[in-house]
């Protein structure tokens, strides 16, 4: 799952969006970021701003969305009665689903962060004399981001101290392909610090060797080559 995964499901159908809400507006609003950029034109601060406060709303929403995943209380329900999540995707009745979804919630607020970051040093240095902001925003949480993106990949792949990957193979293959995006934007982060891409590339090794997962292998191998965008 990436972001042109993300935006091809964006597309609108007589009967309307195919993502969630939360997930359709974070593709809008990337859109429109991007765009910022791609005109040509030098926008407005007055629209930067309101693109700004509207990237911040989106990005507080994401983390509401993140924090309550809950597993079904009662795993012998009925498929179509277990509570879902990310865009319906995931059938949250484990403690690993749960994760799963939290994490790829989590993973696209990284990108959220990612894009307000440039949109408030346009807003605040663009025109060499910095501004009051009348908005609330700390870049800073991209690292408490990844650190928690970082975390649930552990806990949903067995890298913790409480799972070993190597013993625990049920449901290997769903469980290491549904965190792949993350733990490509883990790697591809340069807020994420060499020697954490260094732990990720050494993860994403093993990962290939134990689940024969061959993205895994080659992403570790490629990343001058990959865009995690």
């Amino acid at each position: 799952m990436k972001w042109l995964a993300l935006e091809k499901f964006a597309a609108t159908w007589k009967k309307g969006t195919l993502l969630e809400p939360i997930l359709c507006r974070t593709v809008e609003f990337k859109r429109r970021a991007c765009a910022q950029v791609k005109t040509g034109h030098c926008p407005s601060r007055i629209e930067v701003i309101q693109l700004i406060k509207d990237g911040i709303a989106i990005s507080e929403d994401l983390e509401a969305m993140a924090t309550c995943v809950k597993s079904s209380s009662n795993p012998d329900l009925p498929s179509h009665q277990q509570p879902t999540a990310f865009n319906n995707m995931f059938e949250v009745s484990t403690g690993t689903t749960e994760a799963i979804a939290r994490c790829l919630y989590q993973t696209v607020r990284y990108h959220v962060i990612e894009l307000l970051s440039s949109l408030v040093a346009f807003v605040e240095e663009g025109d060499g004399t910095r501004h009051k902001p009348d908005y609330q925003f700390d870049p800073s949480v991209r690292f408490i981001i990844l650190e928690q993106v970082c975390g649930e990949v552990c806990a949903v792949l067995g890298f913790d101290s409480e799972h070993n990957m190597e013993e625990d193979q049920t449901g290997m293959g769903y469980r290491t392909y549904s965190m792949f995006w993350p733990l490509v934007v883990l790697l591809y982060s340069s807020s994420a610090g060499e020697e954490k891409r260094a732990w990720v590339r050494e993860k994403l090794r093993f990962i290939g060797e134990v689940s024969g997962l061959g993205m895994a292998a080659w992403a570790a191998g490629n990343i001058d080559t990959l865009r995690a965008a």
